[in-house]
């Protein structure tokens, strides 16, 4: 089915939401070069229309800025050998320079050039006092200029980061296979610095080893991560495949930590599983938002119709511990049940930069109604299709809030051959409110048998949320009675044998490309009370396809569409 998405941009001078441009657009940079006093010409460069803008012209040519970039270059002098001066076309100072400009310039938060720089000097003072939890200081300039640029980007969000050569490299080489992965979606925990899972892919190694959304990881292979940024974190975990990786896990709040050992593999994604569920009733988990998500659903959908004999009576949705994936993966999912009107907008910094995305009148079983299952595990690409069908009143939300991840990241090349990884802009939902931080609230809480250390809110992130005044949305006051009086039943499942295609993905945490490259939406189960101690971590079956415990959520959903409970649904 092909479809033809509405995408309405508004003028403006910048456009990071371009396809391919960020891979073209160095030749497009134009210099902007700030004087120290005969010092030091520190060249920044900006994005986006070619030149930088007047607000960010203003912010790097204050006489504080010149300050901090003069300190920045004395403290770099004290830790070259015999404290040899810097010249001015230094290529490491003009990569700096680089960064900077792009940071404040198209960063989706106001940032003091100030504070950034500072960050740097603060990272090189470690390296001076030897607290920078490095085992070997790099101590030639380019290992140098990255401790500063991962020093100045540490206070930006979890998502934002400097991919070296090498890094950047075998990012693009994982898209092909060549590096093996966990099948796990993590992110930075602003309390603590260590690690967060938000959420195993299911049928990967991270979910077959028991590791769940909320888990912190505190150690690779014996090695702290405390202080690393996701990125390195997530080349510490990857590796050739069949070898093996021990991560040290803390869970719940009693800080129990235990280590698992994993095995890395090219991970076979299915990005769709299906089945009927009481003759009349179709299941459809989508567990990513790949390139083929949109097509394999589309074709569960023909199977599930073809199984009922065509007697399809409603639908469930399970987008639970769906970590995300690619934008318009997740567009193409939600018009495939939305006839008409928004189905997400993305926002940057400043008003002129948005754009829209509207259904196209296309649906796989229009009129009948659906529930979709969420829960803190759900992120990204799954809370955008959530979202959409819940405020277009196509669809009751069973289950726990979601994570809250609806930033976007735009990954753009550097001139040393690395990339730099920003976040610029946040998803806004068809009623208005933002994802990012906020999460999708149920119409109806079901919450999942117990399980420890799992918060049932989404994860603030004091770094991309404290601009956020929204407040989170309250569910509404459905009862489990009124859809499920009699208890949720058991179910009869029917399978459809039919087995989605495999995908070849090493899984992982991957930085994401620009929005319409597309970008991924680049990404935790809920809990009551947790016992006293947590369980072994091992295999529990979570993330697996083993049932341990009843699917509450499910039975409840699949019990609501066979009595028809929820054909008028508010």
């Amino acid at each position: 089915m092909s479809k033809t998405f509405s995408a309405a941009p508004q003028t403006r001078r910048s456009r990071p939401f371009r396809a391919l441009e960020p891979f073209a657009r160095l030749l497009l940079l134009m210099p902007l070069t700030l004087s120290l006093g005969g010092c030091l010409n520190w060249p920044v460069f900006s994005w986006g229309s070619g030149q930088p803008s007047r607000e960010t012209t203003a912010a790097l040519t204050t006489p504080g800025v010149e300050d901090s970039l003069q300190r920045l270059k004395e403290t770099f002098e004290q830790l070259r050998p015999n404290h040899q001066e810097l010249r001015p076309d230094d290529p490491n100072i003009a990569l700096f320079g680089e960064i900077l400009g792009r940071i404040v310039q198209d960063h989706v938060r106001v940032v003091e050039p100030s504070t950034l720089i500072e960050g740097a000097i603060k990272a090189l003072h470690k390296v001076i006092d030897g607290k920078s939890g490095e085992t070997s200081p790099p101590l030639n300039d380019r290992g140098l200029m990255e401790v500063a640029i991962t020093g100045m980007m540490s206070g930006l969000d979890p998502y934002s980061s400097y991919l070296n050569p090498e890094n950047y490299r075998n990012m693009q080489a994982q898209t092909h296979g060549e590096f093996g992965g966990l099948g796990i979606e993590i992110t930075l925990d602003p309390k603590t610095g260590l690690i967060r899972v938000v959420a195993p892919i299911d049928g990967t190694p991270a979910a077959e080893a028991g590791l769940r959304s909320g888990d912190l990881i505190s150690e690779v292979d014996g090695v702290s991560i405390k202080g690393l940024t996701v990125v390195q974190a997530v080349f510490r975990m990857r590796g050739p495949t069949g070898t093996s990786v021990r991560l040290t896990v803390r869970r719940g709040e009693t800080g129990v930590t235990q280590v698992i050992s994993l095995v890395r593999r090219v991970v076979k994604l299915h990005p769709v599983q299906f089945r009927v569920e009481n003759k009349t009733i179709g299941y459809v988990k989508i567990t990513t938002f790949n390139e083929r998500t949109s097509t394999e659903l589309e074709d569960a959908v023909a199977k599930i119709k073809q199984t009922t004999g065509h007697q399809l009576s409603g639908l469930v949705l399970d987008l639970r511990n769906d970590p995300g994936g690619l934008l318009d993966q997740a567009i193409a999912v939600a018009d495939d049940f939305i006839a008409s009107g928004e189905i997400v907008s993305v926002r940057g910094r400043r008003s002129a930069e948005g754009r829209s995305y509207d259904a196209s009148g296309d649906g796989l079983i229009p009129g009948l109604p659906m529930v979709v299952l969420i829960n803190g595990g759900s992120a990204s690409a799954s809370e955008i299709v959530t979202a959409a069908l819940q405020d277009h009143k196509r669809a009751l939300v069973f289950g726990t809030r979601s994570y809250g991840k609806g930033s976007v990241q735009t990954v753009s090349p550097l001139p040393d051959s690395g990339a730099l990884r920003l976040t610029t802009a946040r998803y806004y939902r068809p009623n208005g409110t933002p994802v990012d931080c906020v999460g999708v609230s149920p119409d109806l809480e079901i919450k999942a048998p117990p399980t420890p250390g799992h918060p049932e809110e989404p994860h603030q992130d004091p770094a991309t949320c404290a601009d956020l005044s929204v407040p989170p949305i309250k569910p509404s006051l459905l009862r489990m009675a009124d859809y499920c009086p009699d208890g949720p039943q058991p179910l009869a499942s029917v399978d459809t044998k039919a087995a989605a295609p495999e995908t070849a993905s090493t899984g992982g945490e991957t930085p994401t490309p620009t929005p319409a490259s597309p970008p991924t939406t680049d990404d935790k189960t809920s809990a009551g009370s947790p016992p006293s101690a947590p369980p072994p971590l091992g295999n529990t079956g979570a993330g697996t396809g083993a049932k341990a415990e009843p699917d509450l959520p499910l039975r409840c959903a699949v019990s609501a569409l066979q009595a028809r409970r929820i054909l008028n649904h508010p």
